[in-house]
């Protein structure tokens, strides 16, 4: 299996931003992402043992249901508290404007004693420039 990174993401516009960052960086890496917490908790355990970096945002929106209604998504603090008690070796980068969202999530991490971090998505080019730059670091350990 290839080395990959996980993520927990739900806005289709970023998503095609960290892939390309990604794809351009990185690319031996194959990204995973889902936009439903407890998809990505059932779904994300066989690819833990290959993974190098794992990035979780905490807001996501309701998805749109056939019915024309719609249904929770969860949140980064479900994935964080399962993640956690998986104890992954790999680095953990949370990426959200929720302040508390993320602190909780960070949390979570620290208590279990996993490497992990936040970045705010501040400014259009977050992911191209901050974000790039704090997965280069955590990559490549400098």
């Amino acid at each position: 299996m290839s080395q990959v990174v996980l993520m927990l993401e739900d806005n289709a516009d970023r998503l095609t931003r960290f892939s390309r960052v990604l794809r351009e960086a990185w690319p031996q890496l194959t990204l995973h992402h889902w936009r439903d917490a407890a998809e990505m908790i059932r779904e994300c355990p066989p690819y833990l043992s290959d993974c190098v970096l794992i990035c979780l945002d905490h807001d996501l929106d309701p998805i749109p249901t056939p019915d024309c209604f719609s249904r929770d998504a969860g949140d980064g603090l479900q994935v964080a508290k399962f993640l956690a008690a998986a104890k992954p070796t790999c680095p953990i980068l949370i990426h959200s404007s929720n302040g508390d969202g993320a602190r909780r999530m960070l949390g979570e991490f620290e208590l279990a004693c996993c490497q992990a971090c936040t970045i705010l998505p501040l400014g259009e080019d977050w992911i191209e420039i901050y974000w790039r730059r704090n997965v280069t670091s955590l990559l490549t350990g400098t």
